[in-house]
């Protein structure tokens, strides 16, 4: 299920909820305490850290503030009939946010190489060309691939292919430059690194390709592979393209999805992935996910957030703080004005198109997830927009080592 926005006017309600949360009582000793962060400055300790063992709860997660706007109480059974009726005409609008989507995915699988080589190099195991790092990711491939620098491969009887890196001019000869005028898109240099698709979403994935030198490889040019890492996507649509991005690059990914329709799309875009249980489908509302402490290396939860109450996504992001590993990474996003809360009808012209959205805004979700504990943001960028959409936030953000 993912929703970036609407292009009507939203109907909103304004009911007051509680202050911070149910079960929320106010007392004197709220005015020493940051209601962002969890600090308790009369005591010096904080709240989060003492409670950083327990799976936040509305009831133990700090809220910024005021939520003025009371949901639905059938919130959740309205947008899963909403996105079951009318998922296929929301893939084909939502086709304007591919370009986003894939921008960040880009920044954050480039992070994950950078996580997976300094685990490597502290395990002891990192290859030579890990210890002299070059440009990380997708972009650093094919940057290096212009670069000046050439690999000489040569070999002295049986002993093994000794690699020579020369800062000369480039020769006309050079194996990378045949290498990159043969691929001619991003996602083509991720095939070649790991699996390759034709194209139709995966349904054909050649994985004996893994099993052979990849043309790169041949080039000189070594990519970080995140195979053994594993992803979470929370609200993860019919797959395309986030999660397509994520079993390109050979990670294990969670999709879950409260549509049935959106993880029935999954399903047949993405067979042979499964069959290899490299990806598994969750049908859910992400706020009854239970995970271990520790099991992800990265969370994506992008157009997702905005669907749930405002106290909920403070609590779902405390909880992915939970289960991400140390030096994990969390790809979020949220609308940059403050939504108190509203519900739409119509929604995309179509008699089911039901959704509601809200939002901390800019400034109080940035003092929520800084004031998670070890949470550092990398990230942080406002796509700039030309259409009715609003502005939206986009952040990467790191649980410290």
């Amino acid at each position: 299920m993912q929703n970036p926005t609407s292009t009507q006017n939203p109907t909103s309600i304004h009911k007051q909820c509680p202050i911070q949360g149910p079960g929320y009582e106010s007392t004197n000793e709220d005015a020493a305490r940051d209601p962002f962060s969890g600090y308790d400055s009369s005591s010096g300790e904080s709240d989060r850290v003492r409670a950083s063992d327990s799976i936040p709860t509305l009831e133990t997660v700090t809220q910024p503030g005021i939520t003025s706007v009371e949901p639905p109480a059938n919130l959740k059974a309205r947008l899963k009939e909403s996105y079951d009726s009318i998922a296929p005409s929301y893939n084909q609008w939502t086709l304007m946010h591919r370009g986003h989507r894939m921008n960040y995915a880009m920044k954050l699988i480039d992070l994950l190489r950078e996580e997976r080589a300094r685990r490597d190099e502290a395990r002891g195991t990192a290859e030579e060309i890990g210890k002299h790092p070059e440009p990380s990711g997708l972009r650093g491939h094919a940057e290096r691939l212009g670069q000046s620098q050439y690999v000489e491969k040569t070999k002295k009887g049986k002993q093994a292919e000794k690699v020579k890196v020369t800062s000369a001019a480039q020769p006309a000869e050079d194996p990378r430059e045949a290498a990159l005028n043969s691929i001619t898109s991003v996602s083509e240099i991720a095939g070649y690194a790991g699996g390759v698709t034709n194209g139709n979403h995966g349904t054909e994935h050649e994985s004996h390709a893994r099993e052979e030198p990849s043309l790169l490889a041949e080039a000189g040019i070594h990519l970080v592979r995140l195979n053994d890492m594993k992803a979470l996507e929370v609200g993860c649509g019919d797959g395309i393209p986030v999660t397509e991005a994520l079993l390109l690059e050979e990670l294990n990914v969670v999709g879950v999805d409260m549509s049935a329709t959106q993880i029935a799309f999954c399903q047949a875009h993405f067979p042979n992935q499964a069959a290899a249980l490299q990806v598994e489908w969750d049908q859910k509302d992400m706020m009854d996910l239970q995970y271990e402490k520790g099991e992800f290396d990265a969370i994506i939860a992008v157009y997702t957030l905005l669907h749930l109450p405002r106290e909920e996504q403070t609590v779902f992001l405390a909880r992915a703080c939970r289960w991400l590993k140390p030096g994990g990474l969390i790809l979020f996003n949220f609308p940059q004005a403050e939504n108190e809360g509203e519900v739409e009808e119509h929604w995309l012209g179509l008699d089911k198109g039901w959704v509601y959205r809200s939002s901390w805004g800019e400034e109080k979700m940035m003092r929520i997830i800084e004031g998670l504990v070890g949470m550092k943001v990398l990230v942080k960028e406002v796509t700039e927009v030309n259409n009715p959409d609003p502005k939206f936030v986009w952040v990467i953000g790191k649980k410290s080592v």
